[in-house]
């Protein structure tokens, strides 16, 4: 039986919206140059002007969900504006998730501060690029790991999320996977590597994991109840978490804010127990 997947770089809430209130820009072709100067893109002449046009709608669609927005997400040019949706999708997202996990009720926690960021505290690693492979799921999960590895042992070391790509038997690679199996995975696995020692390559390959080399170790894993606050006051407690949200058709947003559901962000939030 094969599993529900998460869609990578999560999933969309697609909203009606109004086309005719943004206008392309005027530098829309400087944009799109400087566009192909961060992400390295490179097409022939014909793609070129295909490219140019997509980016242009994704222009376009981003103004659109920028005038409908509440103050709960930004729009911008991502290193996904030359694809269509449906590119986007077939290259990136997998099959939908159903929403059937057992969520841990969340008792007794202390009320979150008003801020808190576990970058400062050392838990978490630098951002990483996942490239063109669908491996969200991996990085949420191991992200997750590697803070609970820092405040089990006060050092935070970058784990192998090729490891899961390549030896997880139950997710789906580069196609997608869904974290509340991903932590069982790592699990049966015995852990995870060093970066170092599994090094990330965005493709699935034949599974090379040397288990003499295994350094982070889990127990096991929760899902936490879908409630933002008890969620945040958890996360101030226990350190950085995984969690899911809704991307299937805009590749333009950069920033989310916290607090009512934006996205589905509060579903499905996950964490690895080390004791």
């Amino acid at each position: 039986m094969q599993l529900p997947t998460i869609s990578c770089l999560a999933y969309l809430l697609v909203c009606a919206f109004a086309v005719n209130t943004a206008r392309v820009p005027d530098n829309a072709r400087d944009l799109y140059e400087q566009f192909k100067r961060d992400y390295g893109k490179v097409y022939t002449n014909h793609d070129d002007e295909k490219r140019f046009a997509i980016f242009k709608e994704n222009l376009l669609r981003a103004q659109a969900y920028q005038l409908q927005e509440r103050g709960t997400a930004k729009y911008g040019v991502t290193q996904f504006f030359d694809l269509t949706p449906e590119e986007f999708a077939t290259k990136y997202l997998s099959s939908l998730i159903e929403d059937q996990v057992d969520h841990v009720q969340l008792n007794d926690l202390k009320a979150a501060p008003d801020r808190i960021d576990w970058r400062e505290k050392g838990a978490v690693a630098p951002v990483e690029d996942q490239g063109s492979c669908g491996s969200c799921w991996s990085f949420s999960v191991v992200g997750n790991i590697e803070g609970q590895w820092f405040l089990k042992t006060g050092q935070l070391v970058s784990l192998s999320k090729q490891q899961l790509v390549d030896c997880d038997t139950v997710d789906n690679g580069c196609n997608g996977g869904w974290p509340p199996s991903t932590y069982g995975e790592v699990k049966r696995l015995g852990g995870l590597q060093r970066q170092q020692d599994y090094p990330y390559v965005g493709v699935e390959q034949t599974c090379r994991m040397d288990k003499s080399k295994i350094l982070a170790k889990i127990d096991g894993s929760i899902v936490l109840e879908k409630d933002e606050k008890k969620q945040a006051a958890w996360l101030a407690e226990h350190g950085p978490v995984a969690s899911t949200l809704n991307a299937n058709y805009l590749q333009g947003y950069f920033r989310l804010y916290r607090g009512d559901g934006t996205c589905g962000i509060e579903k499905v939030v996950s964490s690895a127990t080390i004791r």
